[in-house]
Formats: structure tokens, sequence, C-alpha cells
């Protein structure tokens, strides 16, 4: 029997490994969205085309939490994938690759596309009101965004990674909601 306990652990943790989507938001997770960032990146590389990749990180959003609740911020999180996902197209990839992060792969969009697709996300989400629980009741919410081109901002999937997450971290010190580039 301890022999099959083991087992059975072990195929648990494998299975949990083979998963692709978040359990949260319906999106894909995060290793799935960085082994696919580096396959269209290779894609794009062969091709001599463009690929763009978007992180966008919800500002302010462990003091929503805080404010109300651990419940409301699932909710939140939920009604910000759907936001986004109305922005994605059939060959786009989008993710949830942290607590409040998103990762957004654009194969065949340039910098500039993916700029105006992130500002498009975040002048939605900027005017949206999000129910909540709280005395407050709705509150309003923004994200910040970081953009990145393969090959211009480096030639792997790492390389757009940390490129973007500069972009992003230079966002949020210029005041956040708004989209930088790399």
């Amino acid at each position: 029997q301890a022999g099959i306990a083991m087992e059975n652990g072990v195929l648990s943790r494998r299975a949990k490994e083979l998963e692709i989507m978040d359990e949260l938001t319906g999106l894909y997770n995060g290793p799935y969205i960085r082994n696919r960032l580096e396959e269209e990146v290779r894609r794009a590389g062969r091709y001599n085309r463009p690929c763009s990749l978007v992180l966008l990180d919800v500002d302010e959003f462990r003091q929503f939490q805080e404010a109300c609740g651990g419940l409301a911020g699932e909710k939140v999180l939920k009604a910000l994938a759907d936001a986004i996902s109305v922005h994605v197209k059939e060959a786009d990839r989008l993710g949830r690759i942290g607590e409040d992060e998103f990762a957004l792969i654009l194969p065949e969009k340039n910098k500039r596309e993916a700029i105006e697709m992130a500002e498009a996300i975040r002048t939605q989400i900027s005017m949206t009101r999000f129910g909540t629980n709280a005395p407050q009741g709705k509150m309003g919410l923004t994200v910040s965004a970081g953009v990145s081109e393969n090959p211009i901002d480096g030639p792997t999937g790492q390389d757009l990674l940390e490129k973007a997450g500069a972009a992003l971290g230079q966002a949020k010190k210029q005041g956040k909601n708004r989209v930088i580039a790399a």
C-alpha cells in the first residue's frame, strides 16, 4: 500500500507538470507560456518574421486584495482575463504567469502593433469598474505593461521576457497605468 501511495503521489505531480491551463482564469499557465514563447521566437527567426511579447501587471493588486479580500481578488483576476481575452486573436497566446501578471505572445506582430494592443487593453481596463463585496462597491484598477520584440530585443524567448520585464518595471516606476517598450 505504501508503494501504491508513493506511485500515486509521483503520478499526481507529473499530471500537474503537464497541465497547461491556469485553474483560476482558464488561461494558459506560466510554464506553457514560456515554452510557447521559445517556440514562437524560433519560428519567427527561421522565417524572418516578428514576434512580440507583452507583459501586463495589475497595479496596486495587493492593496486591492487587502481592502476587498481574497475572493474579490480572484473574481477580479477572472474579469481581467476575460477583458484581455477580447483583444486576443487566434494565433496569439495569453497566459497568467504570476499572481497578478499576464503575458501575451503576439506572433507576426511587430513592436508598434504590440504597443497598440497593449494600449487598447490598458485603456479598457482603466475605464472598467470591478464589482466587489467591499463597502466601496465597484472599484477601478489599472495595469502597466512592458513590450519587447524578437529579434530587436533579443534572439530568445528568455531575452524577450527579460526586456519586457524591465520595460514593465520602468512603467511602474514612471507612475503606473502605462505601456513602455523595451
